[in-house]
């Protein structure tokens, strides 16, 4: 786990940048490549490769090799593809008999590198089974490698970790092939002569270390993160004369039938090694082991002197003042202006100002540049420069993927990609290869969100952050329309329908997860007017319902009417039966005809009104009638009279006749009378007998009048020609002559004797 971890922390970096030092580690194992031999070979035999890389070890983690001058790898471009690899005084043409590498992309990845060994007939790539490394003709992860370059500053460094301590002094001998600059605080020496006292001269090495030089290092800490060594591809001048010899392997074991032994047996006679005492002192003395540890250094005592067990140690004084200048590292993005650089001072003070220069320019590539140190106006005598080191990172570029919104069932937009990030002057054009957006969804895509997934851009310049987008696929309108109707009242309601518009992905009704229902308050013989057919209730996951509702009409049905007539009756006649007529159409049922009148009813007007009663029809009219009842006729009758001239009229009696339900004169208001114009001064002649003033509830008179006739004056005669006294009396009653025989002496006027009216002229 902790090798695979590692691996997913340095890929970003895992890049091949020209002639220099990288670690190798293998994309699927996560193990690196460390050298502990300089014996193998790769031959053909015929159609087969037989090969040896038992010299190749893999190591399981990061800190497995982080102290291992094996697995730093110097790789050196011949051209054409071709490379050469050097660690520890191998290089990879002698391990394969002359053979040499092909490196390039590998199809696994990006940052992902393939390392073949190349025939003229064949090409064997190398890959990691999980045991060992193979040469196999396959493209797979196995064959995939990281090539990552050494430094001093990121996670991928190379760390000493000290050997021997005491007293808070730690201490270890080194042999590298590589040259590499020291730490700050941390010392190299050479065993530069044996003074005359046969003790150890230590001669200290200021600021880089000359590549193949064995030395004694004086840390600051055991932990090779303090001590971190950075490997220089440069000409380091010779350290002198040097009686430390150095060791680069040490292994004794056969490998899959090959055997690999190489190491460097411990001699008490000519060889100590390094030990440190509790109080801190060093010395070289004789050890129990039986070879020389390797990448470690051992002094070679000359011969023709004697030496015991333990071996004295001294420094050489060091004539002057050392000053220690080192060039700061910094780091900028591609593309970005390069920084201002400084240096740190260290041992005393310096005189003048060092040039500090960078061949790195703003749109050099990422990698690591070296900034180099040199005299400038610089006056002190002892002055050791340690060179710093640009790291030029990936610009950051965003790439993300346009979000976007459709609805179901349209065809996705064009997907459109936005950059951020671009330094100079430059665009998608200069990638190495573009990224694409694609996304999975379709027009049958249901409601929801997609990622708009952008990949695939490549570049050596900018470390890439592809953003995806989203498409959002959103309900798309489904209009629903509900069906108009018109009905006469009274009529069934119709069977509601409606229609659908904007189905997509020739889809229709049978599709959604809920149809909408509709629905409209009217009932049968509901009023005339506009009722609301109502649409609601649909559901789907990929339609967005629209309702438009409808409207139920109705109208008045047909008109009837349903009339009764007027009905004129005299009075003391039955009532007639009463009927009704029906016009516009058919009538269902029957009314109710009521009127207040009867048999006995008096004269009058008696309203016929007509009410529903069982009519099942809508939109009837009810006219109502009358039933008029009028009087009956009566005949009043006054019959002839006569009398002679001067008499008093004669009483005249009226009939009345006609009277209807055996009623009699008792009903009567007023009976008629009879009058005339006649006095008994009028003269002889006739008289109309005029018969009025008749009045009932029920009836009307009719008039028979009648005739008076004044005969001649003979009656008053008659009386006087009796000779009978009479009395004369005035028309009030009162005697104005008694028991007279004659008329003398009366003043003209009417007078009643013998109970007749006589007139005296």
């Amino acid at each position: 786990m902790t090798a695979l971890l590692s691996v997913v922390g340095l890929q970003l970096f895992a890049q091949l940048n020209g002639n220099g030092y990288y670690r190798v580690h293998n994309y699927a194992t996560g193990r690196y490549f460390a050298v502990h031999d300089n014996k193998g070979s790769v031959e053909r035999h015929g159609t087969t490769v037989k090969y040896d890389m038992g010299a190749i070890e893999l190591m399981d983690n990061l800190s497995d090799v982080i102290s291992d001058p094996g697995s730093v790898v110097y790789i050196k471009d011949l051209g054409s593809n071709y490379y050469s690899l050097r660690i520890q005084g191998m290089t990879s043409e002698e391990l394969m008999k002359g053979y040499k590498f092909s490196i390039g992309a590998s199809p696994v990845g990006e940052n992902l590198y393939r390392a073949s060994v190349r025939g003229s007939a064949y090409r064997a790539v190398l890959g990691d089974d999980g045991g060992e490394v193979l040469a196999i003709n396959t493209d797979d992860e196995h064959c995939a490698w990281y090539i990552t370059p050494v430094n001093n500053t990121g996670e991928n460094y190379f760390g000493v970790a000290a050997q021997l301590a005491g007293d808070g002094k730690y201490y270890a001998t080194l042999f590298t092939d590589f040259a590499f600059q020291l730490p700050m605080g941390m010392k190299a020496y050479v065993v530069n002569r044996f003074d005359a006292e046969n003790r150890i001269v230590l001669k200290e090495v200021a600021g880089k270390v000359p590549a193949q030089t064995p030395v004694v290092l004086e840390c600051t800490s055991a932990d090779p993160a303090v001590n971190k060594l950075l490997p220089i591809d440069e000409t380091v001048p010779s350290a002198g004369t040097n009686h430390l010899k150095g060791v680069f392997f040490n292994i004794d074991k056969v490998i899959n039938g090959y055997p690999h032994t190489n190491h460097v047996a411990f001699n008490a006679a000519n060889m100590r090694v390094l030990k440190v005492t509790p109080s801190g002192d060093i010395t070289f003395s004789t050890t129990t082991e039986q070879y020389i540890p390797a990448n470690t250094a051992y002094v070679a005592l000359p011969s023709g002197k004697t030496f015991g067990t333990d071996v004295q140690v001294v420094k050489e004084n060091v004539a002057g003042e050392t000053v220690y200048v080192r060039v700061n590292d910094c780091t900028m993005a591609y593309g970005d202006p390069l920084p201002k650089f400084t240096y740190t001072v260290e041992g005393g003070t310096l005189n003048g100002t060092p040039t500090l220069t960078c061949n790195a320019t703003s749109e050099s590539a990422p990698g690591t540049y070296t900034i180099k140190a040199e005299k400038g106006s610089v006056t002190n005598a002892s002055v050791v420069f340690y060179n710093g080191t640009l790291t030029i990172t990936k610009a950051p570029l965003t790439i993300t993927a346009n979000s976007y919104t459709r609805k179901y069932g349209e065809a996705n937009p064009k997907l459109e990609i936005t950059y951020t990030g671009f330094k100079n002057n430059e665009n998608n054009e200069d990638l190495k290869r573009d990224a694409q957006a694609v996304c999975e969804a379709t027009p049958t895509s249901p409601v929801g969100t997609y990622p708009i997934v952008v990949s695939g851009a490549l570049s050596d310049n900018y470390e890439i952050t592809h953003v995806n987008g989203q498409l959002n696929v959103e309900k798309t309108p489904l209009q629903v329309t509900a069906d108009n109707f018109t009905i006469k009242q009274g009529e069934e309601i119709p069977q509601l329908t409606f229609t659908y518009n904007g189905f997509v992905n020739e889809e229709n009704e049978d599709v959604l997860d809920k149809k909408p229902t509709i629905s409209c308050d009217a009932v049968v013989g509901s009023a005339p007017g506009t009722y609301d057919i109502v649409l609601q209730g649909g559901e789907d996951n990929n339609y967005e319902f629209a309702y438009t509702n409808g409207v139920l009409t109705v109208i008045n049905a047909d008109a009837i009417i349903v009339k009764v007539g007027v009905y004129n009756i005299v009075y003391g006649e039955a009532i007639p039966e009463i009927t009704y007529t029906v016009e516009g159409g058919t009538l269902e049922g029957e009314p109710v005809v009521k009127c207040a009148a009867t048999d006995d009813s008096n004269v009058g007007q008696y309203p016929i009104t007509l009410e529903m009663g069982t009519i099942a029809n809508y939109n009837v009219t009810l006219v109502n009638g009358m039933l008029n009842i009028a009087k009956a006729p009566l005949t009043a009758t006054v019959g002839n009279y006569s009398r002679y001239f001067g008499e008093e009229n004669p009483e005249f009696v009226v009939t009345v006749e006609g009277f209807v339900k055996n009623q009699t004169e008792d009903v009567l208001i007023s009976r008629p009378v009879a009058t005339t114009t006649a006095t008994w001064e009028s003269p002889e002649g006739d008289y109309v007998i005029l018969v009025s003033g008749g009045e009932a509830t029920n009836y009307f008179f009719r008039y028979i009048n009648g005739t008076l006739t004044v005969l001649p004056a003979s009656a008053i005669e008659s009386i006087i020609a009796s000779g009978k006294a009479f009395d004369v009396y005035t028309t009030s009653g009162v005697r104005v002559k008694t028991q007279v025989r004659s008329l003398e002496g009366l003043a003209k006027g009417l007078y009643i004797i013998n109970g007749k009216k006589v007139a005296v002229n």
